[in-house]
This record gives C-alpha cells, sequence and structure tokens, in this order.
C-alpha cells in the first residue's frame, strides 16, 4: 500500500514508556510518533461525524500484539480523580514492521468503530468490561460497532477491513492483487452484519481457484478474526434467535476452519454446507430482519454524513464486487432520511 503518513508538524509526543517500547521494536521513534499524529488526526475527524463527549487517550503498545494480537485495541483506566480510555496502537512493531493501517480513511474507519462501541455500549447500558466478556460469547456487539462506523462513512469502513486484508496479505508475501477489494467487500458486510447476495464460500472459493492462497489469508487474518460468514447484526436481545445466521465468536471460528479445509479440497461442498448448517450459517439477502434497526441515528452528525453518502455512492460504483456495498448505502440513505 502507498504511503500516506501526513508530513504535517507533530501534534503529539511519546511518552518515555511509549519511547521505550519503540527501542525495543527497534523502531524509530520519530516514525512511531507521526503514526500515533495521523491516529490523532483520524479520531478528531471521526468526532466530528459520531459525537461522543467523552475523549480519547491515544497510546503506541506494541505488546498488546504480542500478548493478545490485536492491531488495535481500548482500554478503560480508573484514576482516583478521572476515568480514562485508552485507544491503543501496536504496529509498527518488530514482528509487524509496517503500520497496517496506513492509509487516513483506514484509521478513521477505524476510530468510528471504537466509538461506535463507546456509544453502543453506552445504549444498552453496557461497561467496557461487560462488553469484551459479552464479545467472548457473541459477535453481534462487534458488529453493531462496525454497523455504526459503516452508517458514518461507509467507504472509511471498507478501506479499514481493506486494509487489514492488505496488510495480512504483506505479512505473509501473498499478492492478492485486485482480489483483495473483493475480500474486503464480503468482509466489511460481515463485519457490518449487512445482508447480501454474494456468497463469501464461492467469492473465496473463486479466488482460491486462481492460485492465490485464501485459506492462509484466513488462518493469518491481522483481525484475528474474518467476518466474512459472520450472520445479521442485531441488537442484544436477539442474540439467541435462530435463523438470523451466525452470532457465536465460536461458531464463527470453526465455520472459518471449514472453509479453509474446503478452499484446500481437503472437504467437499456438500460437506461443508452440512456443517455449516450445524452453526446457523446461511447466506442471504433478503429476510425479515434489518439490521440499520439496531442503529440510533442521533448520535451521528447529518451534514456529515450525507456527504460521506454521496462519497460511497461513487466509490462502490465503480466495481461489480461492490454490488452489496452500494444497496447498503442505498438502504442506509432511505433509513436515514426517515430519522432525520
Amino acid at each position: 500500500m502507498a504511503s500516506n503518513i501526513w508530513l504535517s508538524m507533530p501534534l503529539l509526543m511519546l511518552s518515555e514508556l511509549e519511547s521505550a517500547m519503540a527501542m525495543i521494536e527497534a523502531r524509530d521513534q520519530k516514525e512511531i510518533l507521526q503514526v500515533k499524529d495521523s491516529w490523532q488526526e483520524a479520531l478528531e475527524e471521526a468526532s466530528e461525524i459520531l459525537s461522543w463527549p467523552d475523549s480519547l487517550v491515544i497510546q503506541y503498545n506494541p505488546a498488546t500484539w504480542r500478548s493478545h494480537h490485536y492491531v488495535v485495541s481500548m482500554r478503560f483506566i480508573t484514576y482516583p480523580w478521572d476515568d480514562l480510555t485508552v485507544f491503543e496502537f501496536t504496529t509498527p512493531n518488530n514482528i509487524l514492521p509496517f503500520d497496517c493501517l496506513e492509509q487516513k480513511f483506514a484509521k478513521v474507519g477505524v476510530m468510528l468503530h471504537e466509538i461506535g462501541h463507546l456509544v453502543d455500549d453506552a445504549r444498552w447500558g453496557i461497561g467496557l468490561k461487560a462488553s469484551a466478556e459479552a464479545s467472548e460469547e457473541f459477535i453481534t456487539g462487534e458488529q453493531r460497532a462496525e454497523l455504526f462506523a459503516f452508517a458514518c462513512h461507509p467507504v472509511a469502513a471498507f478501506e479499514a477491513n481493506l486494509a487489514l486484508v492488505e496488510s495480512t496479505a504483506r505479512l505473509l508475501g501473498i499478492d492478492l492483487g485486485k482480489h483483495s477489494k473483493e475480500v474486503a467487500a464480503i468482509e466489511t458486510m460481515g463485519h457490518a452484519g449487512l445482508a447480501g447476495d454474494a456468497d463469501p464460500i464461492d467469492v473465496l472459493k473463486g479466488i482460491q481457484d486462481l492460485g492465490v492462497p485464501m485459506d492462509s489469508i484466513l488462518e493469518g487474518y491481522l483481525a484475528i478474526i474474518s467476518f466474512s460468514m459472520a450472520g445479521l447484526t442485531t441488537v442484544p436481545e436477539m442474540n439467541c434467535s435462530r435463523g438470523l445466521g451466525i452470532k457465536r465468536p465460536a461458531d464463527l471460528d470453526r465455520a472459518n476452519w471449514w472453509l479453509c479445509q474446503y478452499l484446500r479440497d481437503e472437504m467437499g461442498l456438500e460437506e461443508l454446507q452440512e456443517k455449516l448448517m450445524g452453526v446457523d450459517y446461511f447466506a442471504f439477502s433478503e429476510e425479515g430482519h434489518d439490521p440499520l434497526e439496531c442503529l440510533d441515528f442521533g448520535y451521528i452528525n447529518r451534514e456529515n454524513a450525507k456527504e460521506n453518502m454521496s462519497r460511497a455512492r461513487k466509490y462502490f460504483g465503480e466495481e461489480p464486487c461492490f454490488r452489496d456495498l452500494l444497496r447498503a448505502v442505498e438502504a442506509l440513505e432511505a433509513r436515514m432520511s426517515l430519522a432525520f
């Protein structure tokens, strides 16, 4: 991916701890500071689109990558005098010697996702710790945060998923070429829990048959788990509802493992489909449930959202693999016109 590190004067400074970690990771401190500044600019842009009253503190913490393999994370710190929500970025580091989310829009998409978590947790009365615990049982909280990001800035949400796909390929030495957008399209739809016509199994098998090892991409995915096989986004009380696709991380992990076996021709399509039925997977387009009902549009800046929808219609109108994303944008515009 082409470099897009902004050449502005530094907005922030590295703490002593950040400087020490940069030295341990054999990274230039100026490089880390530039990346930190770019995250700060992304946060400021995201905050103009999705409203949240509390501030976020940005820190470089590559230890989070070493312990959990998270490219980014959030944690909540309580002091006697204040509470802090800390956003941590972990790359570049000694293992991943590049910024995995290098492009501006990719960072904005991630920041909208993280603010989306805070908004969603507040809406349902869930604290950060409880939210983390809930994510171990259901993927729907993660999907609601991504749906918020997509509703605020569809292109930024897509670019964040594209960056993770391309960075995974870069780490593994795989040339995805034009297929990276196809993969990122189904990943974005699944991550946001939106219904589409493209079947992830068909898309990934088609790329695999062209000689691109998609099984390796899925197994080494930098987002920890691929969401392309995930079900529709739901509100918390519908977490146990059947017929809306995969909702549990353990089931999604199994589905991805079976898919990798199928891609390697270690399992036939009929056997894969039979196994997937056991975890409530299905490809869908038109169902009775509308994931957009999970959103509270009151947090979203109307004018910014309208501008971003216009940008998304142009962006997603360029290639056939974006058809589902374009339809999702059109549905969002219709819903926003009613909400605003």
